[in-house]
C-alpha cells in the first residue's frame, strides 16, 4: 500500500480530529509527532486521495474541497433533525468509513465511488 507523505502541524487538522488529507498530504496534529500512523487511518485518508482524484489531474484537490464543504452544509440541518452527525453524513466520509477496514478497496475501487452516498444521511 502507498502511503501518504506526513506533514505535521499546530492547528491543522482541529481538535477532535486525528488526520486530514489537504493536497496529498497526511496532516496530523504535533502532538501524534511520536504515535505511528495506523493502518486502518492511512487507508482511510487514502480513500479521501483517491476521492479526489476523480476530478481533474492537479487540481482534483480544489472540486474536492468545495464538494465536500458544500455537502456538509447542505446536511447540516436535517442531520441535526436527526441528532446526527452532519460530518459522517458526507458522501465522501461514509465511503471511506465503510471501506477503511479493507485494504484492498482502493484496486478494486471505481472512479466516484462516493456519489452512491450523496442522498443518504
Amino acid at each position: 500500500m502507498k502511503e501518504l507523505k506526513l506533514k505535521y502541524s499546530k492547528f491543522i487538522p482541529l481538535k477532535g480530529f486525528y488526520a486530514i488529507t489537504l493536497f496529498g498530504y497526511l496532516v496530523r496534529r504535533k502532538e501524534y509527532k511520536n504515535k505511528p500512523v495506523s493502518n486502518l487511518v492511512m487507508n482511510h485518508e487514502m480513500i479521501h486521495a483517491a476521492q479526489a482524484k476523480d476530478f481533474l489531474p492537479g487540481i482534483g484537490y480544489i472540486p474536492f474541497y468545495i464538494l465536500y464543504i458544500l455537502e456538509w452544509l447542505l446536511k447540516l440541518i436535517p442531520c441535526a433533525i436527526k441528532r446526527k452527525s452532519a460530518y459522517r453524513a458526507i458522501s465522501f466520509e461514509q465511503e471511506a468509513y465503510k471501506n477503511e477496514l479493507n485494504f484492498n478497496y482502493l484496486n478494486s475501487r471505481k472512479r466516484f465511488s462516493w456519489t452512491k452516498y450523496i442522498f443518504k444521511l
